[in-house]
């Protein structure tokens, strides 16, 4: 089971071909099934998927669009940053993100959405991105 072929990021690498990607929504029910089943897949969360998350947890919490953007924009950064600048960079994105909430005066929302910035994203972007590259030994 490949499929390379069919995504064009893993595809580019044939490095990253070797690990044997899966992608997935992050369904845990399937992600089980899928690793009990399959245990030579590295498991890789999509991003697609993980983007809309973040924005519809973003809505949920009422933040305005400007911080929804400041968080896409964290994301995308983190996407493409080295492992070494990662942790600095999650944390300037979420300080850019609670200093555009205070101007807005929501402040108060700003908070949840952080604990679940941090759990439930950044673990995904660092596995997604950094752990797969340096199990493929692709310098980043």
């Amino acid at each position: 089971m490949r499929c390379c072929g069919r995504n064009e990021i893993i595809g580019r690498e044939p490095r990253l071909c070797k690990l044997n990607p899966f992608v997935t929504n992050g369904e845990e029910a399937m992600i089980k099934s899928i690793q009990g089943c399959f245990t030579d897949l590295y498991l890789v969360r999509c991003m697609i998927h993980l983007n809309d998350n973040c924005r519809s947890k973003a809505r949920e919490f009422l933040l305005p669009p400007r911080i929804i953007d400041t968080v896409m924009k964290s994301i995308s950064d983190l996407v493409m940053a080295k492992r070494v600048e990662f942790d600095a960079l999650a944390d300037e994105g979420i300080k850019q993100s609670a200093v555009s909430a205070l101007t807005e005066k929501v402040g108060d929302k700003i908070d949840k959405f952080v604990k679940y910035f941090r759990r439930q994203v950044l673990p995904v972007l660092l596995s997604n991105i950094q752990d797969l590259l340096e199990l493929a030994g692709v310098n980043i």
